[in-house]
């Protein structure tokens, strides 16, 4: 089974749902209402709803821990954060085995990662932009390259082990709307890509869930 953990937009999870049979999938939502809920009624997929209540660090850990325990009991090959909007904290991954949960963030993560600085492909040195908003971030940078880096999760953000990544010279484009569609494009072709080949290594096989040809 893979969980995919969701909170406003769908397309992610309906990128997933095209690659997948959706009776492999769980999703978990943390919101009562979003394109995410829409998307799972209508399809009749398996889900759960669990409203975020966080305003307080102590709030937050007792969201972790119930969010972790009820993960685990799925017993999940992998966890798919696909547009999941909440910092999980080690209460969560916890109580996961070690490279389950993988997240796509939009933007170019260093290798080395404890480092704040990313060589880009012409040389040049960028900012690591970590966090929310990273598109718009390195495009108000005026960096020469975007892209998207999928990678495991671990309690700090946007530091874990790269899995996959893309580069676009952002010259190539003409204009901010044909940057950031090639960018969603591929983007989502790496997530199912990295899904794919992490299943692989982690049963050998595709390990029940099926490829939808």
């Amino acid at each position: 089974m893979i969980v995919v953990m969701a909170s406003k937009t769908s397309i992610y999870l309906e990128a997933i749902c095209n690659a997948f049979e959706t009776n492999d999938l769980f999703v978990i939502c943390d919101r009562t209402s979003s394109q995410v809920v829409d998307f799972v009624v209508a399809n009749d997929i398996s889900h759960a709803i669990y409203p975020y209540r966080g305003q307080t660090s102590s709030e937050r850990e007792k969201y972790n821990t119930a969010l972790g325990i009820s993960v685990m009991e799925l017993k999940p090959q992998l966890v798919v954060l696909a547009g999941w909007l909440k910092l999980l904290s080690q209460n969560f991954l916890g109580r996961l085995p070690e490279k389950t949960v993988l997240n796509v963030h939009a933007a170019i993560l260093p290798t080395v990662i404890d480092q704040d600085e990313v060589i880009l492909p012409d040389g040049s040195i960028s900012p690591v932009f970590r966090g929310l908003k990273s598109v718009e971030m390195a495009l108000k940078a005026r960096v020469s390259y975007i892209g998207s880096t999928v990678h495991w999760v671990t309690s700090e953000v946007d530091r874990g082990e790269i899995i996959k990544q893309i580069k676009l010279k952002v010259g190539d484009f003409t204009t901010e709307d044909n940057l950031r569609s090639e960018l969603l494009k591929q983007e989502l072709r790496m997530l199912i890509d990295a899904i794919k080949s992490t299943i692989f290594q982690h049963e050998g096989n595709l390990g029940g869930n099926r490829i939808k040809l």
